[in-house]
C-alpha cells in the first residue's frame, strides 16, 4: 500500500462503487462495476487524481494512508444455502474519501457497504465468535479490532448486544487528520437476543433497544479510554435490523452531545456516518434529554456488559425531537412492506431518529441483483410487482379442499398494516403490554422462535397432528370468544362451516344433515383421487395414534375400491370390510384391543348380546383366556356384518344389513358412544330401509356436538373432559413443549402461565378481528396472511436491501 502526501491526495477522486455476487462465478459477471484503476489494487495512486479536483494546501503536511480498493468478506444468505451450512464469499467496494463528504448528505455506495457489514456481521453455527467481521474491518485497512464479550465468546441473552470496533487514521479535504471509528453491532443470527425486541417499556425510548445503546456506548468509552483517543474523531456505524435500532438510538446519543467520551474527544454531527438497513422503530416522536444521553451501568450477575463507567446526563432537560437536523447523519432504509419497520407500532407514536427513506423493491437492475442470491425472490418482482401491488386474497373451497382466489385484492403492505393495527389493539397500549402480561409472552415467544429457531422446528415438524390439533381446538376458542356462543355451539359453527356441502344456514344445520355432509366430506370422492388422499391425509393426521393411521387405511381402502358412504351404516359395512380384509394389522389389533376396553365393566365378562348376532358358540374350553374369547367374538361381529352369519346347521341367522342394524342398537344400548343424542343420530341414519329405521327427531347440531366433545375432548387430572378452552391451552403448549430445548424450556413455562394471550396476539396477527363476525372471511384473512408472506418475509431480507442499494449506485453512475 502506498503513502502519499496530503494536500496531494485532495485531488483524489472518490470512486464510488458497489460490486454484488454471491459466488465467484456471480461477482466475476459484476466485475465491470469497479473501476479499472483500482479492481486489482491495493490503494488509489496519486497520479490517478485530476488537476482541476485539487483544493487548497494545508499549512501542515500528514502522512496518512487513504484507501479505496475492493474488499473479500464472506457473508451468509437467507436464500438456497440455510444459515447453517456456513459462509458464502462476497465482495464489495470500501474507500476512506467517503468520510470527507458532510455525513448529512446520502451516499449509496457507502450506505452498498453497510449492508455488506450488516451480512458479514451475522452470527451462525460457523462463526459465533466474529470471525467475518473482524476480517473485513481488516479487509478495510482498521486496526486495533476488538469485540465486546458477548460477541467474542458467542454470548447471546436477552437484551444483550455484540459490537466490533476498529479505528484507522484519515484525512478530510484539507488534510487534517481523524481518528475514523468503525463500530458495528452484531446484525443477525442473535437468537436469545432477539426476544429483546419485544421489550418496549411503558415509556420513552424502547426499552430493549435503549440497554443496547448503553452497551454500544460503554464499549466505545472502554475502547476510547484503552487505546488513548483523543482529537478529532469520525464515526461509522454500519447495521441491519435489531443491530439497526441499536444504531439507531446510538447515533443520536452520539449526534445530541459526545460528553460521556470526556474533553478531547471532538465529534460533530456532520462526521457522524450512521446507516441503518432495515430499521425497526426505536422512539417516541420526542425523548427527554436526560433519557437519551444518560448511561446505565453493567448490569451485573448474569450478563457480560462492558465494564465502563455510568453517566448520567448534567444539563438542560428538555425535549429532543426525533426529527431534529442534528440527527440528520443517520440514514435508515426502510423497504414498504417490511413488517420488522413497522414494529412497534406507529399508532403507540413510535418512530425513529434521523432521515429515513422508504424504498420500494422492483425494476430490472434490482432484480439482477437479486437473481444471483435467488430466482424465486426475483420472480415475485418480476413483471412491475411489488408490496403495493393489490393481488387476490385468498378462500378455501371445501369441495377441493384446497386454496382459491377470492373476489377481494389486497397488497401485502396493506395486509400486515391491518396485522400490526390488529395486534396493538389486542395489547392496548404500551403500558397495559407490560401490566397485562402481553411483553413478557412476546418475549418468550420471541425467545421460543428466536433462542434456538432450527431446535425448536425439529421439534415439532415430525409430526404435524398437534399442530393441527392445536390449530382447531384454538379456531374453536376464537370463535366462541369473538361470538359469545357456547363452546358446543362455537364448535358446531366451526363444523358446519368445514361440512356444509351445500351451505344450509346454520341455524338449520341439523344432526341429519351434518352426519351426511360428514361422512360425504371424509370417504366420498366427489373431486378426484388426489384430493381424496390430500383430505384423508390431513384429516388423519388430527387422529391420535394408533387410529390416525387406521383411518388413514380405511379411506385408502375405499378409494382403491370406489366405496360410497352415505349413511352410518354405510360407515359400519365399509369398517367391517376393511377389518376382515387387514386382521393381520397392528392398527387393527390396537383398534380391537381398544374396542374391548370400550365395553362397561359389567358386560366385559362375556359378550353375550354381540354373540346373538353371530350365531355361535364360545365355550371356556375353546377360549379359557376371557380376553381371547373376546377377541374372537368381535371379529367375528365384524364379519357378520359384511357377510352375515349362519346357524350350527349353516342356515342363514342374520342377514348382514340386519346384523349392522343390531349391532349399533346394541351398542346404545351399552352406553357405548357415551352420549345420548349422538346414539341416537347413528342410529337414525344407520340403515335406509322402513324395516330397520327407527324413528328419532332430529336435534339441534350443537348438542350432537356437544355429546362428541365430550368423547373427544382431553381429559383433566379428575379424570373430566376439559373445556374447549382448556383443550386448546394444552394443544398449544403441547405443540410448544414438543419444540422443547434445553435453550427454550424457561421461556415455555413463561408462556404456560397464560397461553390464552399467545393465542389473542397469533389470531391478532393471523385473523385481523375486527368488524362484524364471519367465519368465512376470518379463514380468508388468515389464508391471505399466508399467502401474502411469500412477500412480507423477503422483504427483511438483508439481500434485497443490498440488491435495491447496487442497483442505485448503477442507476447513479450512469
Amino acid at each position: 500500500m502506498k503513502t502519499v502526501k496530503l494536500p496531494l491526495l485532495l485531488t483524489l477522486p472518490v470512486f464510488l462503487v458497489s460490486c454484488g455476487g454471491q459466488t465467484e462465478s456471480a461477482s466475476s459477471e459484476r466485475e465491470s462495476l469497479i473501476p479499472s484503476e483500482s479492481s486489482s489494487a491495493t490503494s488509489v495512486e496519486s497520479s490517478a487524481i485530476p488537476k482541476e479536483s485539487s483544493a487548497p494546501a494545508s499549512s501542515e503536511t500528514v502522512e496518512v494512508n487513504m484507501v479505496s480498493k475492493e474488499v473479500n468478506l464472506e457473508t451468509v444468505t437467507h436464500f438456497d444455502k440455510a444459515v447453517v451450512d456456513g459462509e458464502i464469499p462476497e465482495k464489495g467496494y470500501y474507500s476512506d474519501y467517503w468520510f470527507q463528504a458532510d455525513s448529512r448528505e446520502v451516499n449509496y455506495e457507502l450506505a452498498t457497504m453497510s449492508a455488506l457489514v450488516g451480512g458479514a456481521s451475522y452470527a451462525s453455527p460457523t462463526d459465533l465468535n466474529g470471525r467475518k467481521v473482524s476480517n473485513l474491518l481488516s479487509e478495510m485497512g482498521f486496526t486495533d479490532i476488538e469485540l465486546n464479550q458477548y460477541y467474542s465468546e458467542g454470548i447471546m441473552l436477552t437484551d444483550s448486544l455484540g459490537a466490533a470496533i476498529g479505528r484507522k487514521t484519515i484525512a478530510d479535504k484539507d488534510g487534517k487528520p481523524y481518528t475514523l471509528l468503525a463500530i458495528f453491532p452484531r446484525n443477525a443470527g442473535y437468537r436469545r437476543e432477539w426476544s429483546g425486541n419485544f421489550n418496549i417499556g411503558e415509556s420513552g425510548l424502547h426499552e430493549g433497544f435503549r440497554l443496547c445503546k448503553d452497551e454500544l456506548a460503554r464499549f466505545l468509552k472502554h475502547y476510547i479510554d484503552e487505546n488513548d483517543i483523543a482529537g478529532d474523531i469520525k464515526i461509522w456505524g454500519a447495521s441491519y435490523s435489531r443491530g439497526a435500532a441499536a444504531s439507531n438510538v446510538f447515533g443520536a446519543f452520539l449526534a445530541e452531545d459526545s460528553g460521556y467520551f470526556g474533553e478531547g474527544f471532538n465529534l460533530s454531527p456532520e462526521d457522524i456516518y450512521f446507516y441503518s438497513i432495515g430499521t425497526p422503530n426505536v422512539t417516541p416522536a420526542s425523548i427527554s434529554k436526560k433519557e437519551l444521553l444518560s448511561v446505565s451501568g453493567p448490569r451485573g450477575e448474569g450478563y457480560f456488559d462492558t465494564e465502563a463507567p455510568s453517566y448520567e446526563y448534567k444539563g438542560k432537560d428538555e425535549e429532543v425531537e426525533s426529527d431534529s437536523s442534528r440527527f440528520d447523519c443517520i440514514h435508515n432504509f426502510v423497504a414498504i412492506g417490511d413488517f420488522v419497520t413497522k414494529l412497534p407500532p406507529k399508532e403507540w407514536g413510535f418512530t425513529r431518529f434521523g432521515k429515513t427513506e422508504e424504498i420500494l423493491y422492483g425494476g430490472e437492475g434490482m432484480l439482477e441483483y437479486l437473481k444471483e442470491y435467488s430466482k424465486d425472490a426475483a420472480a415475485l418482482f418480476e413483471g412491475g410487482r411489488n408490496c403495493l401491488t393489490e393481488t387476490p386474497n385468498k378462500t378455501f373451497d371445501i369441495l377441493t379442499f384446497s386454496e382459491v382466489d377470492s373476489e377481494h385484492k389486497q397488497s401485502a403492505n396493506a395486509v400486515i398494516d391491518e396485522r400490526i393495527g390488529a395486534l396493538a389493539s389486542i395489547c392496548g397500549n404500551r403500558e397495559n403490554m407490560v401490566k397485562e402480561g402481553y411483553g413478557d409472552v412476546l418475549r418468550a415467544a420471541g425467545a421460543v422462535f428466536g433462542g434456538d429457531p432450527y431446535g425448536f422446528l425439529d421439534g415439532i415438524k415430525s409430526d404435524i397432528g398437534p399442530i393441527a390439533k392445536a390449530g382447531v381446538f384454538n379456531l374453536a376458542t376464537h370463535l366462541f370468544k369473538r361470538t359469545g356462543f357456547s363452546e358446543s355451539k362455537a364448535f358446531a359453527y366451526l363444523l358446519s362451516y368445514l361440512f356444509n356441502r351445500n351451505k344450509v344456514p346454520f341455524e338449520e344445520y341439523t344432526d341429519k344433515l351434518f352426519l351426511s355432509d360428514l361422512l360425504d366430506y371424509l370417504f366420498n370422492d366427489y373431486v378426484d383421487p388426489e384430493q381424496s388422499k390430500l383430505r384423508y391425509f390431513v384429516l388423519s393426521l388430527l387422529i391420535p395414534s394408533p387410529y390416525g393411521r387406521l383411518y388413514a387405511g380405511i379411506l385408502n381402502y375405499a378409494l382403491t375400491y370406489g366405496v360410497k358412504v352415505k349413511t352410518f351404516d354405510d360407515l359400519l359395512l365399509l369398517l367391517s370390510s376393511y377389518v376382515n380384509a387387514n386382521k393381520e394389522y397392528d392398527s387393527i389389533k390396537s383398534l380391537i384391543d381398544n374396542l374391548i376396553g370400550l365395553i362397561p365393566e359389567k358386560y366385559a365378562s362375556y359378550l353375550s348380546a354381540f354373540i346373538g348376532l353371530t350365531g355361535k358358540e364360545y365355550s371356556d374350553e375353546d377360549y379359557p383366556v376371557l380376553e381371547e374369547k373376546n377377541k374372537a367374538i368381535i371379529y367375528d361381529v365384524f364379519d357378520t356384518c359384511e357377510n352375515g352369519s349362519f346357524d350350527k346347521e349353516g342356515k342363514p341367522f342374520y342377514s348382514a344389513d340386519k346384523a349392522r342394524y343390531m349391532l349399533l342398537t346394541i351398542a346404545s344400548g351399552f352406553g357405548l358412544s357415551g352420549a345420548s343424542n349422538l346414539s341416537g343420530l347413528l342410529l337414525d341414519g344407520s340403515h335406509d330401509t322402513e324395516e330397520t329405521t327407527v324413528s328419532h327427531e332430529p336435534v339441534a347440531l350443537s348438542l350432537i356436538v356437544d355429546d362428541m366433545l365430550k368423547l373427544i375432548l382431553p381429559k383433566n387430572e379428575a379424570g373430566e373432559p376439559m373445556t374447549v378452552e382448556g383443550a386448546a391451552n394444552q394443544s398449544l403448549m403441547d405443540v410448544l413443549r414438543n419444540g422443547q430445548t434445553e435453550e427454550n424450556a424457561s421461556d415455555i413455562e413463561t408462556i404456560a402461565k397464560d397461553p390464552a394471550k399467545l393465542r389473542e396476539v397469533l389470531f391478532a396477527v393471523l385473523l385481523y378481528p375486527q368488524g362484524e363476525f364471519s367465519l368465512s372471511q376470518d379463514v380468508e384473512k388468515a389464508l391471505t396472511m399466508v399467502d401474502k408472506m411469500k412477500f412480507l418475509v423477503p422483504a427483511h431480507y438483508n439481500e434485497l436491501y443490498l440488491s435495491f442499494l447496487r442497483d442505485k449506485v448503477d442507476q447513479q453512475r450512469n
